[in-house]
C-alpha cells in the first residue's frame, strides 16, 4: 500500500509545480524520507522517485 502511495505522489507531482507545493505543505515529503529507510525495495524505489520530482526546479522542496 505504501509503495502505491508514494508512486501516487509521484504521479501528482512530476511536472506539476501547484502540486508539488501543495504535497509539501500538507507533509508530505518526511513520510517518503522515512519509506526510503523502512519500506519495501518497490515503496523505496517509488518514494525515491516522488522525492526527486517533488525537488525538481523547487528549491523550497530541496531544503526540506
Amino acid at each position: 500500500m505504501r509503495a502505491e502511495a508514494a508512486g501516487a505522489v509521484y504521479c501528482l507531482a512530476d511536472g506539476h509545480e501547484n502540486n508539488k507545493t501543495s504535497i509539501a505543505s500538507a507533509g508530505g515529503i518526511k513520510p517518503l524520507i522515512t519509506l526510503l529507510g523502512s519500506g519495501t525495495a518497490r515503496a523505496q524505489e517509488h518514494a525515491a522517485n516522488a522525492l526527486a520530482s517533488l525537488s525538481f526546479g523547487n528549491v523550497e522542496n530541496q531544503v526540506i
